[in-house]
Parts: C-alpha cells; sequence; structure tokens
C-alpha cells in the first residue's frame, strides 16, 4: 500500500535550512571565499533561518548569491576583487562629466 508523506511546517524549515547551507556554500566558493569561510557564513544563515529571524530575506539572499556567484563562475561577471575598482572608476567616469 502506498503511504502518502506530507512534510510538517518543522520538517519543510529543516529542509529550507539545509538547502540554505548548500546554496550559500557553493555561491560563496564561487565567488572566491576560502574553504572553511564559506560553509561557516553558510551555516550561520541556516542557524538563523531557523531560528525564524528573517526567513524570507535568508532564503531569497541564498537564491540571489546563487545567482551572483554562477555568473562569477561563467566568467559574466568579474571575481568580486575587482568590483571595488570597476565601481570607482564608474563613480570618477560620471563625476568628470
Amino acid at each position: 500500500m502506498h503511504q502518502d508523506h506530507t512534510l510538517t511546517a518543522e520538517e519543510k524549515r529543516y529542509v529550507l535550512a539545509a538547502v540554505c547551507i548548500i546554496a550559500y556554500t557553493i555561491s560563496l566558493l564561487m565567488m572566491g571565499a576560502s574553504w572553511w569561510k564559506a560553509p561557516a557564513i553558510a551555516l550561520m544563515f541556516a542557524m538563523l533561518f531557523l531560528a525564524g529571524w528573517g526567513e524570507r530575506w535568508i532564503a531569497r539572499g541564498a537564491l540571489m548569491l546563487l545567482v551572483a556567484g554562477s555568473m562569477v563562475w561563467l566568467g559574466v561577471l568579474p571575481p568580486p576583487t575587482q568590483w571595488q575598482p570597476m565601481a570607482t572608476t564608474v563613480v570618477a567616469s560620471f563625476t568628470r562629466g
């Protein structure tokens, strides 16, 4: 006999926290974070998620960071170390007229 199993609200939160850990870790690694900082930051966000602090923002942030990390990994965006000099150049070009 086939039994349908639906996740409870608490089980869904744990699954989403695990997905956030994976998404944050992968995206931070793609953006150049060290091998230990990426999972440490991801774990911190997962604990905040499970504590109920900004669940929606943390989940959305994981998606946006994954998109940005993928774009860096694919070469569409430069690495984050080059963002500040590029931003300074853009701002300087606008202020010159």
